[in-house]
């Protein structure tokens, strides 16, 4: 019988190097309306179609930043799974290009290293995750490290074979 987890590698089945692409999705309106209204966010460039026409490097709003790192951590969370305990640490944001309503994204995510911990079955995978449009172009990068769990158990904690 499968389990609902197949989909996903623990810490011991991935490799260095190892890529994993994730769906595609595109940005809607919609995505940065309720997000910039979350996250309190007024600037122009965000909410003003207008004002950007007019005012700004694109002559269209422009994605929040930070809505495109939540992007990629929600794509994240395709490839590392029910095997994430947590999140240690996000570093390294880097914006290389806008993004736009309307842009198809998906994301590379990169096994840059994997290390012990005391506890046998959990370790620390470090990831590098790139962001692509449409056009394959980069739009945004970051690293982290999460704490994994290194192989499949069950909810009685015995490893799933």
């Amino acid at each position: 019988m499968s389990n609902r987890y197949d989909r996903f590698k623990t810490l011991n089945e991935m490799a260095l190097n190892e890529e994993f692409h994730t769906p595609a999705r595109t940005v809607t309106e919609a995505d940065c309306v309720v997000f910039t209204s979350l996250a309190g966010l007024k600037a122009p460039l965000f909410i003003d179609a207008e004002y950007s026409r007019k005012h700004g490097k694109y002559g269209r709003r422009v994605v929040p930043g930070l809505l495109t790192a939540s992007f990629t951590a929600g794509m994240m969370e395709d490839i590392l799974g029910p095997f994430t305990l947590a999140a240690l640490e996000l570093g390294s944001l880097t914006f290389t290009k806008p993004l736009f309503h309307g842009d198809t994204i998906h994301c590379v995510i990169t096994v840059a290293n994997k290390t012990d911990t005391r506890k046998p079955n959990v370790g620390i995978l470090t990831i590098k995750a790139e962001q692509f449009n449409q056009n394959d172009e980069k739009v945004f990068e970051l690293t982290g490290k999460f704490l994994m769990l290194k192989e499949r158990v069950g909810e009685d904690g015995v490893p799933i074979v």
